[in-house]
């Protein structure tokens, strides 16, 4: 068995039946861990998912605010969502693409996320630019890369580097 994380119950739940009666989940038909069969699908729904909050956002851009009420549910909750689904739709593609691809060194790999933090802090400046002002967008990349750099620099895999870059981003974000 190898060690990784289980993020939901069911992943626990197989990697104790994988301890205690080697060969019972294969019997059952689970031949490729859990963790690595669904990423390819989070990356192609969660796309999907930042389509439509593009679509919304747009839309929602257009209609005048006639107050604190709309601004706060239409803008505040559209805006947290898009920038929040902006940064996790980057780090689900890295993470799909680190697992497919060969393996690279620890410096080529904070290279690269350190160049994806460049991509959403792009994403961020366009968002910012064609939301007229509204900070929500911004609020919600600042909220996702908080979460990334503490992913970062005390979870699995650990990069300083990406972590404080991250940060630095997050700043950024919350003061555009």
């Amino acid at each position: 068995h190898e060690q990784r994380r289980d993020h939901d119950h069911g992943d626990r739940q197989r990697c104790e039946l994988r301890r205690e009666q080697p060969g019972a989940v294969e019997q059952l038909g689970e031949h490729d861990p859990p963790a690595e069969r669904p990423l390819p699908v989070t990356v192609v729904v969660i796309a999907a998912l930042l389509v439509a909050l593009c679509i919304l956002f747009e839309r929602t851009r257009r209609i005048p605010r006639t107050g604190r009420i709309d601004a706060l549910l239409l803008d505040g909750v559209t805006g947290l969502h898009l920038g929040w689904v902006s940064l996790a739709t980057v780090a689900n593609t890295t993470a799909w693409l680190a697992r497919i691809l060969p393996e690279q060194d620890a410096t080529a790999s904070d290279a690269w996320g350190v160049g994806v933090l460049a991509l959403v802090a792009a994403i961020g400046c366009v968002l910012g630019w064609r939301s007229g002002g509204r900070i929500a967008p911004a609020l919600g990349l600042a909220w996702g890369l908080a979460w990334l750099a503490v992913g970062r620099l005390v979870g699995e895999p650990a990069s300083t580097t990406v972590g404080v870059a991250a940060i630095g981003l997050a700043i950024v974000m919350a003061g555009a």
